[in-house]
C-alpha cells in the first residue's frame, strides 16, 4: 500500500502535509511541545531565526483567551550560530526522522543570507522558509512581505 498522503517537495520528503506554523514549537521545547507526538508530523519548521540573539517584543508576549491564544513575540531567538549549535542537534537526536525546516528572519537582505547560508551549511535543516514579515529596515521599516520585489 502506498502512503496517498505523502507530499513530496524538491530536496523535500514528508510522510504527510501536517506541519505547524513556523515556530509554533519554538525549537521543540516551547510550551505544550510535550502533548505533541512530532513524528506523527509531516515536517516541523523550528522559530525564525536571525543572525544575532533577539528578546522579540516586550513582555506580555502571550494573551491566553477564553477561546484561543494571541500572540506578539517578535523574532525571540538565541541567534543563527547558537540554534547551529544547540537547539538542532536536539531536534535530530529527538527526531531523527523528521523534516526540519529552518525559518530564516532578519532585518536586511544581508541578514537573510548570512542566516540562510548558515543553516544550510549545517546539515541540519531539510529546507529553508523565509519570514517575510519582518521589518525591512533598509525600506523604512516596512515588512518585506509588501514589496514583491523585495520578496
Amino acid at each position: 500500500m502506498t502512503n496517498q498522503i505523502a507530499v513530496k517537495l524538491p530536496g523535500l520528503n514528508m510522510s504527510n502535509p501536517l506541519m505547524p506554523a513556523s515556530g509554533t514549537f519554538g525549537f521543540g521545547d516551547a510550551w505544550g511541545s510535550d502533548q505533541v507526538d512530532f513524528n506523527q508530523l509531516g515536517a516541523l519548521a523550528i522559530k525564525t531565526t536571525t543572525p544575532h540573539a533577539t528578546t522579540g517584543n516586550p513582555q506580555p508576549q502571550i494573551a491566553k483567551l477564553t477561546d484561543g491564544v494571541m500572540n506578539s513575540v517578535g523574532l525571540t531567538n538565541s541567534g543563527v550560530d547558537v540554534v547551529i549549535k544547540e537547539k538542532l542537534p536536539k531536534l535530530h537526536v529527538n527526531y531523527p526522522n523528521l523534516p526540519i525546516l529552518g525559518s530564516v528572519g532578519g532585518a536586511a537582505l544581508s541578514e537573510y543570507v548570512i542566516v540562510a547560508t548558515k543553516l544550510a551549511a549545517s546539515g541540519l535543516v531539510d529546507a529553508l522558509e523565509l519570514n517575510v514579515s519582518c521589518p525591512n529596515v533598509a525600506h523604512g521599516g516596512m515588512s518585506f512581505g509588501v514589496d514583491p520585489h523585495a520578496v
